[in-house]
């Protein structure tokens, strides 16, 4: 523009600025006819700026409540992972059950299964059960993980019907048996109490227990002798007495040889048997009772020595 202007002279000089204003003004018509001509352009593009400061507007009101609600949110998220966490544990547990359905089933059914051998006298039966039981059972305990509720409850089902089938062993020695028969429940109380012994707490010495299946024995033994004399009619002395005598020689003979049977005839630390010596001298004293009782009741002097007589059989 300067070179230009450098080569002009004075009249063109003179003339540039009524030039350059018509240039100017062709320009401001241009400008003029070009917004004339696209005014429409500018409207929309007006409009939009609205639209978009609206929307703005709009989503900065919605991205605050977000904001406020991003805390409540994470609040659920934790409950909603807690409760899955819970969900997933339980389909653990089902998924457990369902693997070990068969597991599961024997050992919910060992209580019944051991009522129904004890109902029914299977007691061999009944003793593989238990010690069944003990070895599934005792597998729990040693396990680390804590006890189950289920397995508490079985244990005590089970210790129920042990004590069930204990004191019907001990019922069937209060009846009338056979020698075979009375040596055989007493092997099942030994193996049923090895059972416990091994599954429960430590239990007494050897001996001891012997001592007491001893007095058990005895005193059930002593239940059916007692019973045997109950129907006698004591209406005459004399024959009371003779029936009496017939049937404690009988019985006496028939325990004693059982008792031997089972537990043995030698002495212990060179002394009698100290069961078998007490539960007898109790025995001959009740007899004794018995005699001073019903003897003042008998006049015959004969009878009184033949019932003497027969007392020294014994």
């Amino acid at each position: 523009m300067q070179a230009s202007l450098k080569t002009c002279s004075l009249e063109e000089l003179k003339k540039e600025p009524w030039r350059l204003q018509i240039q100017a003004d062709n320009t401001a018509e241009q400008l003029r006819s070009l917004v004339l001509k696209n005014y429409h352009v500018f409207i929309q593009s007006n409009q939009c700026a609205a639209i978009v400061k609206d929307d703005l507007a709009d989503l900065k009101e919605e991205t605050t409540k977000i904001e406020a609600a991003i805390p409540e949110l994470q609040k659920y998220c934790a409950e909603f992972q807690k409760e899955v966490a819970d969900v997933v544990a339980k389909h653990g547990d089902i998924q457990f059950v369902f693997e070990h359905y068969l597991q599961l089933t024997e050992l919910l059914e060992i209580p019944q299964l051991l009522e129904a051998c004890i109902h029914n006298e299977l007691f061999d039966s009944a003793l593989d059960v238990i010690k069944f039981a003990n070895e599934a059972f005792q597998a729990d305990e040693n396990a680390e993980t804590s006890r189950n509720v289920v397995i508490d409850c079985l244990v005590r089902e089970v210790a129920e019907m042990i004590g069930i089938m204990r004191e019907k062993l001990l019922q069937k020695l209060r009846e009338d048996l056979q020698l075979a028969l009375c040596v055989r429940i007493v092997g099942y109380l030994r193996r049923l109490d090895a059972l416990i012994e091994k599954h429960g707490a430590a239990g007494v010495g050897l001996l001891e227990y012997e001592k007491q299946l001893k007095e058990e024995f005895l005193a059930c033994r002593n239940v059916w002798l007692s019973s045997l004399s109950r129907g006698i009619s004591s209406s005459d002395p004399y024959q009371y007495i003779i029936q009496v005598i017939d049937i404690k020689r009988t019985s006496w003979f028939d325990l004693i040889t059982q008792y031997s049977a089972i537990f043995g005839s030698e002495n212990v630390d060179g002394k009698v048997d100290p069961p078998l010596c007490r539960w007898a001298t109790a025995t001959v004293a009740n007899f004794i009772q018995i005699l001073m009782k019903q003897l003042p009741k008998i006049d015959d002097f004969s009878s009184i020595a033949t019932i003497l007589e027969q007392s020294l059989f014994f």
